[in-house]
């Protein structure tokens, strides 16, 4: 997974290290992707990978990047690629659907297997919120945060889910 904060400047992050101790890892570029430096390591959660293929579990909050993992963690990347963090979000699954909200705040997402979502909204982890989406949202896999600050659900082949507004 990639992400260019500015023309120049980018991360990577992805998964690497022997099979016994799998490493998250950061790289970073600023010269649009001529050079990269490494950053950032974290130990992975045994079989933990991106929750979302295509950049569906993905946002950008000012010069973070915050990308949805399987075990239900959220590692967050600075735009320099040197600070990983990762913190684990109680959505009671994957977080498959990450979102910027006004103020700071972060909206994440776990789709369960009845298509049910739990949403909860953050500042950097610190503290939790529950929000209730609208009951006609289902199987949510991915948001995206228009510039007017309205969120639209990114449409699924799987289960045909449409373009929804939140």
């Amino acid at each position: 997974l990639y992400h260019f904060f500015t023309e120049k400047n980018g991360v990577a992050f992805g998964i690497g290290g022997p099979k016994f101790e799998k490493k998250w890892m950061v790289a970073l570029t600023t010269d649009a992707g001529m050079s990269w430096q490494p950053g950032g390591l974290k130990i992975a959660h045994g079989g933990e990978v991106l929750a979302e293929r295509n950049k569906r579990s993905v946002a950008v909050n000012d010069d973070e990047l915050w990308v949805g993992l399987s075990s239900g963690r959220v590692a967050i990347i600075s735009s320099n690629g040197k600070n990983l963090d990762i913190i684990s979000a109680p959505t009671g699954g994957p977080v498959n659907s990450i979102a910027p909200l006004r103020g700071g705040k972060m909206l994440l997402a776990t789709t369960r297997k009845n298509g049910s979502t739990s949403c909860l909204t953050t500042v950097y982890g610190e503290s939790w919120d529950q929000v209730k989406l609208p009951a006609s949202i289902k199987n949510l896999h991915g948001l995206r945060a228009l510039p007017d600050g309205s969120l639209v659900t990114i449409p699924w082949e799987v289960t045909q889910t449409p373009l929804q507004h939140v």
